[in-house]
């Protein structure tokens, strides 16, 4: 069974969800899990698990695969850097509040890529966002406007990168005055992102 747990609203529907499976779970993988708190971890700690990502369980024998997610950002931005983008805005999750976020190894990435072909950093370029569709939209309208001649939009996941798409219609910045909008952790949602919008 695979679900998605966004935040800790959404606490009661997983306690239920795993309380229904209980007799036939055996174990749990959690992908990029950012929630830490004692709620969370006391609903899944009884089970066998796997971390992938950085670990939020640390006091629980299970075995972790780390994620390199600053070679993720700098690959992705030496991407778009060899498509012939040189003025590229970056959406970076807002790390405050998040276990996952909270070293800013993505943006790094982001500032390794571009020291690494000789641009200089531009801090105006990267705009801190919170994982949701309306932050990247919020996040992309401000980049746009406060950059015009910006060639490409770095999304830190889907959602962002999603919001950030509708933001480039809205600017006009789509069809054939497109601008390219990367997109990290790329799940199912882009299989009903019209193509003409998405690269």
């Amino acid at each position: 069974i695979i679900t998605y747990y966004g935040s800790k609203d959404q606490l009661d529907g997983l306690e239920q969800l795993i309380s229904s499976l209980n007799s036939c779970i055996a174990g749990i993988l959690l992908i990029n899990a950012a929630d830490n708190s004692p709620e969370f971890q006391s609903l899944v700690e009884k089970y066998p698990m796997v971390q992938i990502g950085e670990p939020i369980m640390e006091d629980k024998p299970n075995y972790v695969v780390y994620t390199d997610e600053i070679k993720m950002s700098q690959d992705a931005t030496n991407y778009l850097l060899k498509s012939g983008c040189k003025k590229i805005g970056a959406l970076m999750p807002e790390p405050k509040h998040l276990t996952l976020f909270s070293q800013k190894k993505r943006v790094q990435g982001y500032y390794l890529a571009l020291l690494e072909n000789g641009l200089t950093i531009d801090e105006s370029l990267v705009v801190y966002t919170d994982i949701t569709i309306d932050g990247g939209y919020d996040s992309a309208k401000k980049l746009l406007r406060e950059h015009p001649d910006l060639d490409a939009i770095l999304g830190c996941c889907d959602v962002v990168s999603q919001g950030a798409m509708y933001a480039a219609a809205k600017s006009g910045r789509s069809g054939e005055n497109s601008i390219p909008i990367f997109s990290m952790d790329r799940n199912e949602m882009w299989d009903y992102i019209p193509h003409f919008l998405s690269y």
